[in-house]
């Protein structure tokens, strides 16, 4: 739910830029079903989302418009917090 809400964030920020959101796809979906085990699917998930985090880190500081740099910084809180909870999971998982 939090990617499809993300998903549709980021689609309403590009319009809100006078952008055209494109439905393409890239290759992160196949991989991760790729990926054999709960733990290591999850691991592999989690540094997906890791990359998510410390990009938007990097470039909320140089965003000026203040819708984007509010929805983005709401993507990253969504972000942070998923990490947490799957390293949780992961450990747990053993």
């Amino acid at each position: 739910r939090d990617e499809a809400r993300c998903c549709g964030l980021l689609a309403r920020l590009i319009r809100h830029l006078n952008g055209e959101p494109s439905h393409a796809t890239g290759d992160f979906h196949a991989k991760a079903l790729a990926v054999q085990g709960a733990a290591e699917r999850l691991r592999f998930l989690n540094r997906g989302q890791g990359w998510v985090v410390r990009t938007l880190q990097e470039a909320l500081p140089r965003i000026r418009d203040e819708a984007v740099h509010a929805g983005l910084t709401d993507m990253l809180a969504v972000h942070e917090r998923n990490v947490a909870l799957a390293d949780a999971l992961v450990a747990a998982l053993g």
